[in-house]
């Protein structure tokens, strides 16, 4: 019943846009503190390399189909748009 009344509480909230009301319900929960703190540090001292998705391509050989797969790079990402002819 906690959880339905705060949900409750928090959407009036955001709906009237009091955000005093929020960052007091939101700050203690967000707080990092203790052993998370260090952890903390460690993991933002760290951080991994983005995430790049390149299309790969197909060419039609004749009655072959090849599909080109690109390295997931900015290289990558131009070379297979210099293929497309675009």
């Amino acid at each position: 019943m906690r959880e339905i009344l705060i949900s409750l509480r928090l959407h009036i909230w955001r709906c009237t846009a009091d955000v005093s009301a929020c960052r007091e319900l939101y700050e203690p929960m967000c707080a990092v503190d203790g052993v998370y703190e260090e952890w903390r540090k460690i993991v933002v001292s760290k951080p991994k390399t983005k995430w790049k998705f390149v299309q790969p391509n197909t060419f039609v050989n004749g009655e072959d189909v090849e599909v080109k797969v690109y390295e997931e790079s900015n290289a990558g990402i131009i070379q297979s748009w210099v293929e497309r002819n675009v």
